[in-house]
């Protein structure tokens, strides 16, 4: 794959996605890849994928918006951060917590991709009930998703259940290897169970909680 495959491919797919009936005339949010561009030229690092819930505010695309303004919330400041941690880290060693400046912060974004599961019409607060019904009833669609951005690290912002879907597992029942929120697919994709990067809890203790599962996972392998 390359950027201009990647690109080709992802517009007919969201055309496609547009025109199913239960996102038809309403409005859709694009997303993927940040900044494809970098995503196929840099090989030294791994490949992240956050899997999130949905965003809102009308039609737009999400990866030019993030591309061309940077990280503008505490969220995307917390994938960030995440990010940063992830991308540098190595077998028993933790890159330390720091406070990233929008620099920083604007430069792991554009290394990262994003895939919400309700990509039309999305609310402040939709319950697990509606995440169930579009990961399953857009599984295909957000199946083909998955494999055009092909990652190597998915992070799953409190959508686990939901996006098991997209691998043909139950959205109701939780498939981890093991009790410690992650587990490795037949490819070696790492999927890990997380918290929403909206969520309130103090940011050091989610930095080295996901840390801490990211260690033990490459200690695994």
């Amino acid at each position: 794959m390359n950027n201009e495959l990647y690109q080709e491919l992802n517009n007919e797919l969201f055309a496609e996605w547009k025109e199913k009936d239960n996102h038809k005339g309403k409005p859709f949010i694009d997303d993927g890849i940040i900044n494809p561009e970098l995503w196929f030229s840099e090989k030294e690092y791994p490949k992240i994928l956050f899997v999130l819930k949905e965003a809102y505010g009308g039609s737009y695309s999400l990866t030019e918006n993030l591309s061309e303004k940077g990280p503008w919330s505490a969220m995307w400041n917390r994938i960030a951060e995440w990010s940063y941690g992830l991308l540098n880290a190595s077998n028993g060693c933790v890159p330390e917590y720091k406070e990233l400046d929008w620099e920083e912060a604007n430069m792991l974004i554009n290394r990262v991709a994003v895939m919400n599961l309700r990509k039309s019409n999305g609310e402040k607060d939709s319950s697990d009930k509606v995440f169930a019904k579009y990961g399953k009833d857009d599984a295909t669609l957000l199946k083909k998703q998955f494999d055009l951005i092909d990652p190597d690290i998915v992070v799953y912002g409190y959508t686990f259940d939901a996006a098991n879907c997209i691998h043909g597992l139950s959205c109701q029942k939780k498939q981890h290897h093991n009790d410690h929120w992650f587990y490795k697919d037949d490819s070696d994709k790492l999927h890990i169970d997380f918290f929403h990067p909206a969520n309130h809890y103090p940011a050091l203790l989610q930095y080295y909680g996901l840390m801490g599962i990211y260690q033990k996972a490459i200690k695994d392998k």
